[in-house]
């Protein structure tokens, strides 16, 4: 079962490197697949002797108790016949015989659950890879979202920090500042001659009342 655990330990790495790297997700993902199904045939190669050597045991098991049928009948016909010698003889050879089946009887019990442990895995292994198969989109559209995420996460990052961001206090201090300055460069103004000139022809709102009081004064 070594070769399973090696494979499931390779598959595990795979998965980790593409959580890791910082390279093409998709491209990983598509190697990991051909990785693992790369693994699952050497498996099934391996495991073909396993289930060979199952089969082969079984026939010779088979075989070995045919044998013993066949030694079974021509004792009969041994002690049928008066021959006690030859039928002592056949009695031997089917001795030999269900040795022969009771060795192979126990490899080929062995083999057995052995070919079976080995099965399960196959399926258990064919059975993930049809899963990552199908998993295969989703997986990369959910690393592809968290790289956007983590690239947006940066900027932003980024934008914050001290050394990029805009005093905004400082800013309105300095435009009152610029305010204030030309406030007081208007109150420097000297007046021309045309400005006073200016200045007499506007009526003041004390003049509009002085003027109304003397037409009322007069009624």
């Amino acid at each position: 079962m070594g070769i399973f655990n090696r494979i499931s330990n390779n598959i595990k790495a795979g998965v980790n490197k593409i959580m890791d790297a910082n390279e093409d997700t998709e491209a990983l993902i598509d190697q990991a697949i051909r990785d693992k199904d790369a693994s699952l045939n050497e498996a099934k190669t391996k495991s073909a002797v396993v289930f060979g050597n199952v089969k082969r045991l079984e026939r010779e098991m088979n075989s070995s108790i045919e044998d013993m049928s066949n030694w079974e009948s021509k004792i009969k016909l041994a002690i049928e016949k008066g021959n006690d010698e030859l039928a002592t003889k056949a009695i031997a050879k089917q001795k030999e015989c269900e040795s022969t089946k009771v060795a192979l009887s126990k490899s080929y019990q062995a083999a057995k659950i052995t070919a079976d442990n080995l099965r399960k895995s196959l399926v258990e292994l064919d059975d993930d890879l049809r899963d990552l198969r199908s998993k295969r989109d989703g997986l990369i559209a959910r690393l592809k979202t968290a790289e956007a995420s983590q690239q947006v996460n940066e900027i932003t990052a980024n934008v914050r920090t001290k050394g990029n961001s805009i005093d905004l206090d400082r800013l309105e201090r300095k435009i009152e500042e610029k305010e204030c300055l030309a406030e007081g460069l208007g109150e420097l103004k000297v007046e021309s001659l045309e400005d006073e000139f200016d200045a007499l022809e506007k009526t003041t709102v004390s003049d509009d009342l002085a003027a109304y009081k003397a037409k009322y004064a007069k009624q």
